[in-house]
């Protein structure tokens, strides 16, 4: 089988984006659901037994605001909603999210390449648990490195704190905002850091250096393709959570149903970095060309 795969411009890529979408939406919504679905239920579990706390609370004869948040109902709440959320989190960044973006970006690959008609999930699901520690591994170095800076930052306002000095305190703002911007620049040269992961096998630093030579000279088209999406996919999930807003009015319906607008717009994200890793690789590498020999072999 040849590949089909070939440089595109940004409407051909959203064009693939959308395709895969349609065409894959079975496996695609099965991935998000066997991993993503016990995440948002555990949330927003966790996100109910906070009201419910702080309206015992009330019960209880707290009828002042300053008795309501001195309670100590209210004060379980905030360490139960902080617990939980944490742990959320950690089982969303550590468990949910190596195993939906590897079987995404591995499916996304192998349909826009060889355009399979039946692909199947648990395929892409056993290639994302076989790179499940280069994922974890990679992910926190780069919180480690994040942490770090924020870290230097931090003290570096401590010490200007301390010299109390406005014109010091006026450079630290400049330098934040010099930052802020790094960190968007930052954000898109390592856009492709996970899909090197699960694609090329790569960890590491190894992972961080090739997503930042892929990138190189491309940083406004992935931007601009980037800020289009999100608009997009922002109107998508505005209208489909109104729409299940209307049709599901009770409150643990509604929580119900924006879980599953979170399901279905899951894997676009990563359909989306996919084919624009894929389209790098096409333009900078000649990959359709390695692909073509691979296939004729």
């Amino acid at each position: 089988m040849r590949s089909r795969i070939e440089a595109r411009s940004i409407g051909g890529i959203l064009d693939d984006v959308f395709r895969q979408y349609r065409k894959y939406f079975g496996p695609l919504f099965l991935i998000s659901l066997v991993f993503l679905a016990p995440i948002i239920i555990l949330d927003s579990f966790v996100s109910s037994q906070v009201p419910t706390l702080q309206y015992q609370a009330l019960l209880s004869g707290h009828t002042t605001i300053s008795q309501f948040f001195q309670s100590t109902h209210t004060t379980t709440a905030s360490i139960i909603e902080g617990i939980g959320a944490l742990i959320v989190s950690l089982l969303s960044m550590n468990v949910s999210s190596p195993l939906t973006e590897g079987a995404y970006y591995a499916l996304a690959q192998d349909t826009l390449v060889h355009d399979r008609t039946r692909p199947s999930p648990w395929r892409y699901v056993r290639l994302a648990v076989s790179r499940w520690g280069a994922y974890l591994a990679t992910l926190w170095l780069l919180i480690g490195l994040t942490v770090l800076l924020f870290a230097v930052l931090i003290g570096i306002a401590a010490l200007i704190g301390m010299t109390h000095s406005a014109a010091l305190g006026g450079l630290f703002s400049i330098v934040s905002f010099i930052i802020a911007i790094a960190f968007i620049w930052l954000a898109i040269r390592l856009l492709f850091v996970f899909a090197a992961v699960f694609l090329e096998r790569k960890r590491n630093w190894g992972a961080i250096a090739r997503s930042y030579r892929l990138t190189a000279g491309s940083f406004w088209r992935i931007f601009g393709i980037l800020v289009i999406s999100y608009l997009v996919l922002g109107f998508a999930a505005a209208g489909l959570g109104a729409v299940f807003n209307l049709v599901l009015p009770l409150n643990v319906l509604s929580v119900v149903g924006s879980g599953l607008v979170s399901i279905l717009l899951a894997p676009l994200f990563n359909l989306l970095v996919a084919n624009l890793y894929l389209d790098l690789r096409v333009r900078r590498e000649g990959y359709e060309v390695d692909l073509e020999e691979t296939t004729d072999d």
